[in-house]
Order: structure tokens, then C-alpha cells, then sequence
């Protein structure tokens, strides 16, 4: 049970934390991200000839390298480098509350560790072991979730929040219905 929990996270914290990001820095995001084909999908990747050259990111590709130990290379979005990017809006930029920082910081520790364990080692995962590992309970991991949908102003009705799977195909869904919608034309 918790190694599903686990590896869903993955999919629903990206879904929530890309709304979150192109809600807030839209105009950013256009900018220091592109499109690649993989597969028949379009990959958000980093745009790595922007930060670089543009004097508006600078601070922001200095940033970067000091979180990655590296120079920022071309890769894919994930909820890390979402993550680090509400970082520096919280330290730099200081337009991110602590609050919604914290939330965005404990899912991805939980993402890194707790997920990518189960995943990628196929370890056994118990409550306790994630409240070890992560610092959270399942149950506190549901709740961060949810406040990071409340964040990107999706409403969850109690019908949805029943259960974590019925949670994460509405979210989805409703993503997929009022956001991606427009960013795929």
C-alpha cells in the first residue's frame, strides 16, 4: 500500500508543483524552458542558452549551479528542479511565503527520498519507515498535497478527498481540462 502512496507522488507532485509555477512565473518559465518531442509527448526541458546569456537570469544560473554543484545543463523538468526554483524565489527573490516553501521543500524530500527508493531500489516501505525517512506520515504527505492544490486554486470536495487515488485523478484531470488546455496550443 505504501509503495504505490510512494510512487504516486511522483506524477501528482509534478502536475501540482508545474501549475503552481506557471501560475505564479509564467512569464519566467516561457523563458528559461522549451519543448522537446520525446516519444509523441512534449518535455518541458531548460533552456540552458537563456539562463546563460540573458542578464535578467544571471543571478538565477548562478543560482542553479551552486544547488547542482555544475553547470546547468539541458534535462527535463522535474519536481526538483521545480523545487529548487521555488527555493530561489524564496531566497532571492523573496516572493515565496515560508509557508508554501516548506510545503513545496517536505514533498520534495519526500519525492528524492521516500519515492525514488521505492522506485528505483524497490525497497519495502511501511508508515514508519516514511516517517523516518521523510520527517512526514503518509497522512502529512496527503496534507501537503492538498495544500499544494488549494495553492494552484484547484477546490477539492470531500467526495475527492475520500481517498489519495480519487484525489490524484482529479487533480489531474482537472489540470489536464483548465491549464494544459492552453499551454498545449
Amino acid at each position: 500500500q505504501y509503495i504505490d502512496f510512494a510512487r504516486g507522488i511522483t506524477p501528482i507532485g509534478y502536475y501540482l508543483i508545474d501549475k503552481l509555477y506557471s501560475l505564479r512565473y509564467d512569464s519566467e518559465l516561457q523563458k528559461i524552458s522549451t519543448f522537446e518531442d520525446r516519444d509523441g509527448r512534449k518535455i518541458r526541458m531548460i533552456n540552458t542558452k537563456v539562463l546563460k546569456k540573458e542578464s535578467e537570469f544571471q543571478e538565477l544560473n548562478k543560482f542553479l549551479k551552486n544547488e547542482y554543484n555544475d553547470e546547468v545543463k539541458r534535462s527535463p523538468f522535474y519536481f526538483d528542479t521545480y523545487y529548487r526554483l521555488i527555493k530561489y524565489h524564496f531566497s532571492y527573490k523573496q516572493d515565496v511565503d515560508r509557508n508554501l516553501y516548506e510545503i513545496v521543500e517536505k514533498l520534495a524530500t519526500v519525492e528524492s527520498e521516500v519515492r525514488n527508493l521505492v522506485a528505483h531500489q524497490i525497497e519495502y516501505m511501511s508508515e514508519e519507515r516514511m516517517k523516518e525517512i521523510a520527517k512526514l506520515y503518509p497522512e502529512e504527505i496527503y496534507e501537503k498535497l492538498i495544500q499544494l492544490a488549494k495553492e494552484c486554486k484547484i477546490t477539492l470536495n470531500i467526495d475527492v478527498l475520500d481517498s489519495y487515488e480519487k484525489m490524484n485523478s482529479y487533480i489531474i484531470d482537472y489540470i489536464d481540462n483548465n491549464f494544459h488546455k492552453s499551454s498545449k496550443s
